[in-house]
């Protein structure tokens, strides 16, 4: 038996239904991580993405004290909010492209394959996830760095 493939005809009769299926439901997965990596990238790279982020700097601005290296406990509430904010923003954004998916495995599969992001969204990705960053960001935005002035390597 053969199927039709890249490039020509491929001989398939060494698998059984089973494997087949099982190539066939992880070229669908694929497809569908390939699909959803494009549109985290999308998101991520949007100016709507960045204006959520001003929005959120400008909540927590009024929490800060830049003249002081002192960390306060306060601080890291803000940045639990934060973190919570922009990793709601970004799946409530993939729910809508793909209500279907299953957020769980396309996270997983990611975790598998870092480099298929591309260096700038894994950046901002990294991140949402790292205090000393989110300091740097806020105290950025404080001295008047908006959505047009954001340079992504500050992500």
């Amino acid at each position: 038996m053969s199927v039709a493939g890249i490039g020509g005809k491929i001989d398939v009769s060494f698998c059984s239904e089973e494997n087949i299926d099982e190539t066939i439901s992880s070229n669908s997965e694929h497809s569908t991580f390939d699909d959803m990596l494009d549109a985290l990238q999308d998101i991520i790279l949007d100016e709507a993405f960045f204006m959520h982020q001003d929005e959120l700097f400008q909540s927590y601005l009024p929490e800060f004290d830049f003249s002081s290296d002192e960390n306060k406990f306060k601080y890291t509430d803000c940045f639990n909010s934060y973190t919570a904010e922009v990793e709601n923003y970004i799946m409530s954004r993939l729910r809508e492209r793909f209500p279907d998916a299953s957020m769980q495995v396309f996270l997983q599969t990611l975790e598998k394959n870092p480099h298929a992001l591309i260096e700038d969204v894994s950046d901002v990705l990294m991140s949402v996830s790292d205090f000393g960053e989110f300091k740097a960001n806020l105290e950025a935005f404080a001295t008047g760095a908006g959505v047009g002035d954001f340079d992504i390597s500050l992500f």
